[in-house]
């Protein structure tokens, strides 16, 4: 319910403009070629992150993410997250002694992300300073609601 209102508070920062919620990986894919804001929540419908695509688009900003090529942020997060979950290690560990190849950061990176299982939304924006004011809007937004990873 709390998720809820403070959804709606976040909505009304930008009406019609926030797409619907989908899996990261899909809406990653799917992403807008404009400057904008996205927020990112885990299985469990918490709001986990809001970043912020301004200087670059959404759809290059998200595929950063979905590629593994940025450790930044968000990434940086979810591997942390991974980290603490000692099963995760465990498994990664067992591969590599079965004979698995060892894995790049950005492959970790990848699987602690699937192994979220995010949901996006993205909001469009016209410039890249309209985006930030938006981004700083939902974290004041959520963040007395929710135990954003975000770090500002």
């Amino acid at each position: 319910m709390a998720f809820d209102k403070a959804w709606a508070e976040v909505l009304a920062t930008h009406p019609d403009g926030w797409s619907r919620w989908g899996t990261f990986r899909s809406q990653a894919h799917l992403a807008p070629a404009s400057p904008g804001v996205y927020v990112v929540r885990n299985d469990d419908l918490e709001v986990a992150y809001v970043g912020v695509a301004h200087a670059r688009t959404l759809k290059a900003r998200l595929q950063d993410y979905r590629v593994g090529t940025d450790l930044n942020g968000l990434a940086e997060r979810a591997i942390d997250a991974a980290l603490g979950d000692p099963d995760w290690i465990l498994e990664r560990v067992h591969s590599m002694q079965v004979g698995g190849p060892p894995r790049r950061a950005r492959q970790w990176m990848r699987e602690a992300l699937d192994r979220s299982e995010l949901q996006l939304a993205t909001c469009c924006c016209d410039d890249g300073v309209s985006a930030q004011h938006l981004e700083k809007s939902v974290i004041a937004i959520l963040r007395s609601r929710d135990a954003l990873w975000n770090q500002r």
